[in-house]
């Protein structure tokens, strides 16, 4: 009894172990952070994720998307006059005045730089009416984006407990940001200056909430102490209240490798070092692979009868992967897979079939193959009308030459006739 106690005890210790094990594999990076993501910004893959899906609640990160669909549904350079009165707006803002009018370019740095509420509020007024109409099309946008579990019920992420998103839904959202010139170029903006107006009397001046931009305080760092100021990133959006505590999504490049990274509900200056712990975990084990170029021949196939002869194809965009710097492109199978009836006259850019990737017999991606070159008959109609012009042309030619010749023939028959009935005349007077 005694040794079979003893057996159930070493049994559960090591389950126990393992699934510690497990659990810290998940968290190598020992980030403070709740939930955390790192993907790729080109193909969207995953490379590392703490919490991926779990309900968060975003603070101003949620302006990620309220000005992805300002920058979608406004002019950049109309001007906004507010004309009625705002109201009280809780926590950061541009304290906009009633008859102030600036235009939605001016009002957008404001808003990622600064992270004004208000002009969040001014947005979905001139948007959809309303802040629960604008709602509703950050929702709508946000399932169109392949959001997995998010709720917004207001633009600028004050709290509510109805307003959630999860950090794979965020980084989704600044990849699709980050997507626009225009945006990318606003949120790496370190500072922002707007003159006077009639109502405020003097400039405002903003700096970026994101401290990656500029700082110089310091934050502990892989056992050093370092600036938070990081010239990798670019952007894009902090966040903060009471509640979802500090919020980072941020984005940087390096050797043509560019990563979204999304940290929820960290702590003080901590928000900046798991994020950068994400970053540098990603340009330090991945690279981008390009497997396969646009419109480079893949491969080809005879086609008889045809002016070409041979047909070249390959796939539409380029082909890239993000792996383990160890990867080997190599490694990678390729099946394809042709049409079986491709029927004549085959244009450039035609898809006649398809070609999967495989990687240790897991399939990665699956794309169109498209005709590299044009395919036609050995004899077309074109040709054949061609042909009939031709010979039309010299039968008309020959009809128009015979004809020619018989009215000469007919004209020298004539002459003679005339010419012998005068030598009759003259006989028969002799």
């Amino acid at each position: 009894m005694k040794s079979k106690l003893i057996t159930v005890i070493i049994i559960l210790n090591f389950l126990f172990l393992s699934t510690f094990q497990t659990f810290a594999s998940n968290d190598f990076l020992n980030l403070k952070g709740e939930a955390a993501i790192l993907m790729d910004y080109e193909t969207g893959k995953i490379l590392y994720s703490k919490n991926p899906y779990k309900k968060m609640y975003p603070a101003s990160t949620t302006k990620i998307m309220t000005a992805l669909l300002a920058y979608q549904n406004l002019d950049i350079n109309k001007k906004i006059t507010l004309d009625y009165d705002l109201g009280f707006i809780d926590g950061s803002s541009m304290y906009l005045l009633q008859g102030e009018s600036f235009s939605v370019d001016q009002y957008m740095h404001a808003f990622l730089i600064k992270s004004c509420n208000d002009i969040a509020v001014l947005f979905a007024n001139a948007i959809s009416g309303s802040v629960e109409e604008f709602a509703k099309l950050m929702n709508q946008k946000a399932n169109e984006l392949g959001a997995q579990n998010t709720h917004f019920t207001n633009p600028n992420g004050l709290h509510d407990d109805n307003h959630y998103t999860c950090v794979y839904d965020l980084a989704l959202f600044s990849k699709e940001l980050m997507k626009y010139n225009y945006l990318r170029n606003v949120v790496k903006t370190v500072s922002y200056t707007l003159d006077e107006t009639a109502q405020t009397p003097e400039k405002r001046y903003y700096r970026n909430t994101n401290r990656f931009l500029w700082s110089t305080r310091d934050i502990d760092y892989k056992g050093k102490t370092i600036d938070i100021k990081y010239d990798l990133i670019d952007g894009i959006k902090t966040g903060y209240t009471s509640k979802a505590r500090n919020c980072l999504s941020s984005s940087g490049e390096k050797d043509k490798l560019r990563l979204i990274a999304v940290v929820l509900k960290s702590e003080g200056f901590e928000i900046y070092t798991d994020s950068r712990k994400l970053i540098d975990y990603g340009f330090d084990n991945f690279k981008r692979f390009v497997i396969q170029n646009k419109n480079n021949r893949i491969g080809s196939k005879e086609f008889k009868f045809s002016k070409e002869n041979i047909l070249n194809y390959g796939i539409k965009d380029d082909f890239t992967l993000v792996e383990k710097k160890d990867f080997l492109p190599s490694s990678l199978k390729k099946q394809i897979e042709l049409e079986k009836n491709i029927s004549y006259p085959i244009k450039k850019g035609d898809v006649i079939g398809n070609i999967s990737y495989y990687n240790n017999d897991e399939l990665i991606t699956k794309r169109s193959l498209i005709a590299l070159n044009d395919v036609h008959f050995l004899i077309t109609m074109d040709d054949i009308l061609a042909f009939v012009m031709k010979i039309l042309k010299y039968l008309f030619i020959i009809i128009f030459t015979l004809f020619f010749i018989c009215l000469i023939i007919r004209f020298i028959n004539l002459k003679r006739r005339k010419k012998n009935r005068k030598k009759r005349k003259r006989k028969k007077i002799s």
